[in-house]
């Protein structure tokens, strides 16, 4: 099976907002075909000169959702979440 062919799916458990880490995607970036993945420290993420450029022309869009509420998207579309800042 190619990547071009997959889906990837997030259900929210619990609200997931801006200030939780809620997922975020670059809008479109699935379009860039897939993208190199390597270490950073001590996680694996995408080639981080390839986000960047992809952020200059693409929107990055924060994906708020409400428990129950499933997010539907390309596997290759780049995406990451930053940290849990709530209370």
């Amino acid at each position: 099976m190619f990547p071009d062919q997959l889906i990837s799916i997030m259900v929210a458990l619990t609200p997931a907002t801006k200030e939780n880490g809620c997922l975020q995607v670059i809008k479109g970036s699935h379009k860039l075909g897939r993208v190199n993945h390597g270490f950073a420290g001590e996680q694996v993420g995408a080639d981080m000169v390839m986000v960047n450029n992809a952020l200059q022309t693409m929107e990055l869009v924060y994906s708020e959702l409400e428990a129950g509420d499933a997010l539907v998207f390309h596997s290759n579309i780049l995406h990451r979440s930053e940290a849990n800042l709530s209370d």
